[in-house]
Formats: C-alpha cells, sequence, structure tokens
C-alpha cells in the first residue's frame, strides 16, 4: 500500500482554489506533537506510468485549516521530506524501495565468489598481491548483507505505519532515520573500499579478457563462467567509481554531513513551492 492517500471530498472543496488546471492532488498523514497534519501534494502528470510532477504543496491542521507558522511548517516539511525518502514505495530511489530478497542477494554472494575464484586462477599472471583485492570484494559482500538487514528494520517500521493508518510521526521518524544513516555509512564504506583498490581494475580486465580468448579456456565453462563474473564485479566497481567520484575524498563524517547539508536543501526547496502562506524566506 501507497504511503499517498485519496483526498476526502470535504478537503478538496476546502483547497479548491489552490488546485491549478490539469493538477491531481494526495495527501500524507503526518503528526507532530501529538497533532494531526495533512501534507496535501499538487501534482502534474508526467512521461511513465505512474510519474508526476511535484508543484507544490500545502499543510493543513487536524481541523483542515491552513498551516501558516513559518517553525511548524519546516517541521512537517522536514518529517515529509524523510518520510517519502525513506517509505515511499513508489519512488525506486527510497531506501525502502532498495530492498533485495534474499534470492537477490545469494545471486550478488555468487557472483563475487565466482569473481574471487577467477583472481585465484588469474594470480601467477599479476603483478600484485591479490589478497587485498580479494578481502575488498569479500568486504562488499559483508556490507551489501549488513544493508539489507538493516533494511528489514525500515520494513518492520513500516509494518508498524501500515497499523497506525500509515501516520507518520516523530517517534518512526528518529527511528527510521537513524537506520538511514547507519546504511548511508556503510554505503560510504563500501564505496571507499572499492576506490581503494581502483589501480589493479586494468591489468584485472587485461588477463581476464586475455584468458577468457584462450584456447585452453574455451572448453572449460566453469572457468570461464568465473571470468565472466569477474569481468561484470570489475565493470560495476569501475560504475560506482563514476558515479560517486565527487565524494571518494571525503571522511564517513563529512559524507555525512554533506548528506544531511544536501536534504536540507531539498526541504527548503519544496517549501518554496508551498501554497496558502507567503514564507519569510520567499
Amino acid at each position: 500500500m501507497s504511503i499517498y492517500m485519496d483526498v476526502p471530498k470535504e478537503i478538496e472543496e476546502k483547497i479548491a482554489p489552490y488546485i491549478y488546471k490539469g493538477e491531481n492532488i494526495k495527501l500524507i498523514n503526518i503528526k507532530y506533537k501529538d497533532n494531526l497534519y495533512r501534507e496535501i501534494q499538487f501534482r502534474k502528470k508526467a512521461f511513465g506510468k505512474g510519474k508526476y510532477i511535484l508543484k507544490g504543496v500545502l499543510y493543513l491542521s487536524e481541523e483542515n485549516g491552513i498551516v501558516k507558522n513559518q517553525f511548524l511548517l519546516q517541521e512537517l516539511g522536514k518529517l515529509s521530506f524523510h518520510y517519502k525518502n525513506i517509505f515511499d514505495r513508489d519512488n525506486g530511489l527510497s531506501l525502502i524501495s532498495t530492498y533485495e530478497d534474499q534470492g537477490a542477494i545469494k545471486r550478488h554472494e555468487d557472483d563475487f565468489h565466482r569473481a574471487i575464484k577467477a583472481i585465484g586462477f588469474l594470480k601467477d599472471e599479476l603483478t600484485f598481491d591479490i589478497e587485498n583485492v580479494k578481502s575488498i570484494i569479500e568486504k562488499v559482500i559483508r556490507l551489501r548483507e549488513e544493508r539489507n538487514k538493516s533494511l528489514e528494520d525500515i520494513i518492520k517500521l513500516e509494518n508498524i505505519l501500515k497499523s497506525q493508518d500509515y501516520v507518520f510521526n516523530q517517534e518512526i521518524f528518529l527511528k527510521s532515520h537513524s537506520i538511514f544513516e547507519e546504511v548511508l555509512r556503510g554505503n560510504f564504506q563500501s564505496i571507499k573500499s572499492i576506490y581503494s583498490i581502483r589501480e589493479y581494475y586494468d591489468e584485472l580486465k587485461k588477463q581476464c579478457s586475455k584468458n577468457k580468448r584462450s584456447f585452453s579456456i574455451k572448453f572449460n565453462l566453469k572457468l570461464k563462467e568465473d571470468l565472466i563474473k569477474l569481468d561484470y564485479v570489475l565493470r560495476y566497481f569501475e560504475k560506482v567509481i563514476n558515479t560517486y567520484s565527487g565524494i571518494v575524498d571525503f571522511n564517513e563524517n563529512n559524507y555525512i554531513k554533506f548528506i544531511r547539508s544536501r536534504h536540507n536543501e531539498v526541504i527548503k526547496e519544496n517549501l518554496n513551492g508551498i501554497r496558502g502562506v507567503e514564507l519569510n524566506n520567499k
């Protein structure tokens, strides 16, 4: 079930002056200091099934009054952002959407272990000590498993949300955000580990390609598959480095501060789209 709800008729009539032509509306429920609030989202359809562009928001009290207090709007905006960032299954980039079932984890684990076997086979043709590379691949496997266990805790919190009619509150925020940053730290460790052995990738790819084409390997299907998995893992590692090249020189704490800062910027930007009230920072 989605965290987004249909807007009841009485609320739709209340906010009708703020709905622009071509927009549809959804709401999410937020509880702040024991008071229930609703974030109304004004959306326009975008290309692709289920896709939309968020055009604006509006916050209502439990009595359907428009929230205008700036401090309260900032707190509601923060809770709303983290609610969606962690629990929105309609968004493939949300934390909960990145959970992998045990079958997927097992497939990744098998691929990485076969890559390690291939490195062992290439040992005599390589100019570096392979043990460090093997240990890094093992570490990446372990961190991925730990990450998925953390996401299982997020799913447990999602079940609590379901039992509370998807009302997001400060208690669930604190628990889920703590897990979110724990996952961030694990991801960062994985990125740094992958980056630390980047100097060996070209040599590994060269030897991998050479051996895949060799006559002696041609009919050894198991070994050939191991080499194919090594090539896959190396390409994956290079993609990680290219994607996260901007943060590889950070330390872990600076990375967390960077993510928090980016999130605060998005929250502020979202608040600039509030309807029904003028903010001091606009």
